[in-house]
């Protein structure tokens, strides 16, 4: 069997596998199971699969062994203890994810303050700035719920690993709108109930004319 797993940051700890029964059996609480004695049987079936997967040198990373526990859980017909599981994981990733975020505050606002002061250690900033200092930390906050929690998964990995990129995260909601040139001439502004609305101009008025 392995005796080492890599954490999520890279540390490297002591494989465990009463951890794994303990979090099948929360798993299996959310659920109504109360028998303990289930949980440390299926973590002992999902230690074999591990060992079948993994040669006794090899240090897998925990997501690893979470994958094949969700895969024990399901093909011996815990399906619903899958579910939460599944559910215990991502509950705990977002936590963590959160965790990352207000850790990284300092980060954030010393990126911020350097980009306005040249990296001076005397900083003085305009009321304009401390406001867009305030804007920049909600901003990166604000982000990170729209990943977590707005879009589904694929998305944000796309989204992190520079495939494409969301626009306006750092928006709880829309702050403009772009309108055709084209469209405005021909057909006016309007078509959105309850908003402001105007027919096509009639005429045009060259405006340094106008000006003499």
């Amino acid at each position: 069997m392995i005796s080492t797993i890599r954490k999520r940051d890279g540390k490297l700890v002591p494989y465990d596998n009463y951890k794994i029964a303990n979090a099948i059996f929360k798993a299996a609480e959310a659920v109504g199971g109360k028998d303990f004695a289930v949980a440390l049987t299926l973590a002992k079936n999902a230690e074999q699969a591990i060992g079948t997967k993994f040669h006794s040198n090899s240090i897998p990373a925990v997501e690893e062994i979470q994958d094949i526990v969700e895969k024990v859980l399901i093909e011996q017909g815990h399906a619903r203890v899958a579910k939460a599981y599944i559910l215990y994981r991502e509950q705990h990733r977002r936590e963590r994810n959160t965790r990352d975020v207000l850790l990284d505050i300092v980060n954030t606002m010393d990126g911020y303050l350097k980009q306005e002061t040249g990296a001076s250690t005397k900083i003085q900033m305009s009321t304009t700035r401390w406001g867009g200092l305030i804007l920049h930390n909600s901003g990166a906050i604000t982000a990170n719920y729209w990943l977590e929690n707005i879009y589904r998964a694929l998305f944000p990995e796309a989204h992190r690993n520079g495939d494409l990129h969301l626009h306006d995260l750092s928006m709880f909601s829309g702050y403009c709108a772009g309108w055709s040139l084209r469209q405005l001439i021909t057909e006016g502004l309007g078509g959105v109930q309850s908003k402001i609305s105007s027919r096509p101009p009639q005429t045009f008025i060259d405006i340094d004319t106008a000006n003499g």
